[in-house]
């Protein structure tokens, strides 16, 4: 049985028109017309990636236990794009088989309630810039110099350039903040 080509393979083109571009008979470019084509063409494909449909509706994109659990274990020492870059690269995806990108990270902390790179530097004692430079008496661009030339050492917790500071008491090498 010799089969013609696919309904959206149609060759009526206008010129300024690509050839995989759907025309009308006027020569009009109808974006609905081809949209037409590929429903009544199309046959119902399964994603790509991801559970088996036997699973219930709820669980079937769920990410994997085991990458929630290594996305806890980045998120001590990387921010959510640094995670999301760092799963890429180990060829892991979400749920719905797709790479990861930090706002997916950020959504399955929040959907497994782990906590953020800021709560964990916190829980450890680090300062805000504005709580470093209270310690001294300097200005938090003083702070944020000294970070900047090594004085101070510092952990980045988000994606927007923004750092926690160690107090003094966890600093190594020489105290900054001694006055005399």
């Amino acid at each position: 049985m010799a089969r013609g080509p696919p309904p959206w393979a149609q060759t009526t083109r206008t010129s300024g028109h690509s050839s995989s571009t759907p025309a009308r008979e006027d020569g009009v470019y109808d974006p609905g017309d081809l949209n037409d084509r590929l429903l009544s063409a199309a046959a119902p494909v399964p994603p790509p990636h991801g559970p088996s449909p036997e699973l219930p509706a709820g669980q079937r994109y769920r990410t994997p236990e085991c990458v929630v659990a290594q996305i806890d274990n980045l998120l001590d020492s990387h921010t959510d794009a640094e995670v999301a870059a760092l799963l890429n690269e180990s060829g892991l995806r979400t749920g719905h088989g797709v790479v990861f990108r930090p706002q997916r990270v950020q959504a399955i902390r929040k959907e497994y309630r782990l906590s953020s790179r800021y709560q964990r530097l916190r829980a450890r004692g680090l300062l805000t810039v504005c709580e470093a430079a209270a310690t001294p008496g300097v200005s938090t661009h003083t702070v944020k110099q000294w970070r900047h030339h090594g004085l101070l050492r510092a952990h980045r917790y988000n994606d927007r350039d923004q750092w926690l500071y160690e107090p003094p008491s966890l600093t190594r090498g020489p105290q900054v903040f001694d006055k005399s």
